[in-house]
């Protein structure tokens, strides 16, 4: 049986008065936006951080793990 790639997605992280509210990154269709190798995930994690104005955090999780 064939083993399927990983893929991955890269969670931005909302403090909430509630805690913290965990969101999936979409693209312009609003569809999740998955990459092929974790370094492409974490690249845009790590750019989306340094950009952010409210302090948000990001973070990559691959496909199908909590």
């Amino acid at each position: 049986m064939e083993e399927k790639q990983k893929s991955f997605v890269v969670i931005k992280k909302i403090p909430g008065s509630n805690g913290i509210i965990e969101t999936v990154m979409v693209d312009t269709h609003s569809e999740v936006l998955e990459f092929d190798s974790f370094d492409d995930a974490d690249n845009l994690a790590k750019i989306m951080e340094a950009n952010s104005n409210h302090g948000y955090k990001y973070k990559v999780r691959a496909v199908g793990e909590s």
